[in-house]
């Protein structure tokens, strides 16, 4: 004789687990408040880019990291399939910050240039040292959020994630961007297990897997929400696959490695 089902799995009885379906669920259960896309680490083509915009369309909204500060074919391409922010890379001077913003603002109309996001990624240690002349540049007025990509960071300082110092540069410099008036999101290295500790000790305004973004809402733990944003990329990963976008090699690596982090 089986238990009583839950409403949850009542619910998936009659609605399969489908990409839009998980994203809907990470955002009423989760508090998923976005997902990210990438050209740039997640090497994706501009059509699986295009097939994920469609599919979070209504439900999340999408942001895409672009192959670099200066990528103009990412950008001319992927402000046509009405994506709601662009990130950009590797900002590591005003010069880059500035070649970013100008890229945006020569693919966007007006309207459309005041309303997606722009973003940009700290993540070396040399933008960390000129971190006060990129926020301070006339084009940082146009940025809306700054993420710290940590993993970039370690291996650009040849650091360990829970050494001391390096927890207290991630914080330091979460507290000068917050000063400037930016919200800051973290990233990189997002795990169940540790999540609520770097959170902690880091003290984001946000933070992100690899695909999922989430605001530090002042909830309990994060657990969860990391766990089942994980799942969806595992379903991603299917998903890509099976519509060509993936090699069955590069599917099964990237899923080992979320496997890890959920072990």
């Amino acid at each position: 004789m089986t238990g009583k089902r839950t409403p949850k799995q009542l619910l998936k009885l009659v609605q399969p687990d489908t990409p839009s379906s998980e994203l809907q669920r990470l955002k009423v259960e989760q508090g998923a408040i976005g997902i990210k896309l990438s050209t740039e680490d997640s090497a994706m083509s501009h059509a699986q880019i295009e097939e994920w915009v469609k599919m979070a369309r209504g439900i999340l909204p999408v942001h895409v990291k672009i192959g670099g500060p200066n990528a103009r074919y990412d950008i001319r391409s992927i402000l046509p399939m009405d994506v709601d922010g662009v990130i950009g890379p590797m900002i590591e001077s005003p010069y880059a910050l500035e070649n970013f913003i100008g890229a945006v603002r020569d693919f966007c109309s007006p309207l459309q240039y005041r309303r997606i996001k722009k973003c940009v990624n700290i993540e070396t240690a040399f933008a960390i040292r000129h971190l006060d002349e990129i926020l301070d540049s006339p084009f940082a007025k146009d940025i809306d959020e700054v993420t710290i990509g940590s993993s970039d960071l370690l291996q650009s300082l040849g650091a360990k994630r829970r050494d001391a110092d390096f927890i207290h540069l991630v914080r330091s410099t979460i507290l000068r961007i917050q000063k400037f008036g930016f919200s800051v999101s973290l990233g990189g290295g997002i795990q169940p297990n540790t999540i609520d500790q770097i959170l902690h000790d880091a003290q984001p305004s946000k933070f992100n897997t690899r695909i999922v973004a989430f605001a530090c809402d002042g909830r309990e733990t994060f657990k969860s929400a990391v766990e089942e944003a994980l799942r969806f990329e595992l379903l991603m990963l299917k998903n890509d696959l099976k519509k060509g976008f993936l090699s069955l090699d590069e599917e099964h690596c990237r899923a080992l490695e979320i496997q890890k982090r959920l072990a």
